[in-house]
């Protein structure tokens, strides 16, 4: 299987909307920043002061906010599956190994560490970005991890389960459709699940709700129940991540694929 990872890994570092998506959230924390010390009117800064690893993880949350890495992934994610099956690269593959599940895990396996090379650079960026712009402005504490990082750190631990999820099922959705149903279906599933999260009754079992924490967050006043939270809807959306790669690999492993 690691020979197939590495594959998967290089086609999908070949692609230009991976470059460029890239390029782009590395780059938007570099331009807040400059825009933060020129005293740019398109940049407004209020509330407390913010340390270096809080100002990186604002940027990933912005980005985040903003459905930036949600839509990117289902990209990569349909084209990787759907185009792939549409093109029927995908029989290729089969050629060399007739184990699917080694096949699906591999992409898999590619995809999340595209996340977290995404996930690294934004904030690597965001650092920099900080001790480069804005380390002497009065916003800035000028230190690394600054009072309460880890309510911070959080959201970017969950962000990786949430879009994982989203990857499988985009994954599952592109056995059975082409590219473009597969991206409005996955795309359509985020604005509904948006929609869900204002209902009371179920909001907490909704996948976008738990990975929120600026949703829930601030109900807890210590670290300890807080952290006990976090730990809880990790464990759910692993237990939703489980499910969906399950179903996948069992219908993968049985469908036909044409030439």
């Amino acid at each position: 299987m690691e020979r197939f990872y590495y594959i998967e890994l290089y086609k999908l570092f070949k692609r230009k909307d991976v470059f460029w998506s890239l390029l782009i959230s590395v780059f938007l924390p570099l331009l807040f920043g400059l825009l933060a010390k020129t005293g740019s009117d398109i940049l407004t800064i209020r509330g407390e002061k913010f340390s270096a690893i809080q100002y990186a993880i604002m940027m990933f949350g912005f980005l985040k906010t903003l459905f930036f890495f949600c839509f990117i992934f289902i990209i990569f994610t349909s084209s990787t599956f759907a185009g792939e099956l549409e093109k029927g690269n995908l029989s290729l593959l089969l050629v060399r190994s007739e184990n699917r599940v080694k096949i699906i895990l591999s992409k898999v396996l590619a995809l999340l560490t595209v996340l977290m090379v995404f996930i690294f650079f934004v904030i690597l960026s965001g650092i920099i970005s900080y001790y480069i712009f804005l380390y002497n402005i009065k916003f800035a504490t000028n230190e690394f991890l600054g009072k309460e990082y880890l309510r911070f750190l959080y959201m970017p631990l969950l962000s990786i389960f949430e879009i994982a999820l989203l990857i499988m099922i985009t994954m599952l959705l592109s056995l059975f459709f082409g590219v473009y149903k597969t991206n409005l279906l996955s795309i359509g599933l985020i604005i509904l699940m948006k929609v869900l999260e204002k209902v009371d009754k179920i909001k907490v079992f909704i996948p976008t709700y738990l990975a929120d924490i600026n949703a829930w967050g601030n109900i807890y006043k210590t670290e300890h129940e807080l952290l006990i939270k976090v730990m809880q809807n990790v464990g759910f959306l692993s237990i939703y991540i489980a499910i969906v790669l399950i179903v996948t690999l069992c219908y993968f492993s049985k469908m036909e694929i044409k030439n």
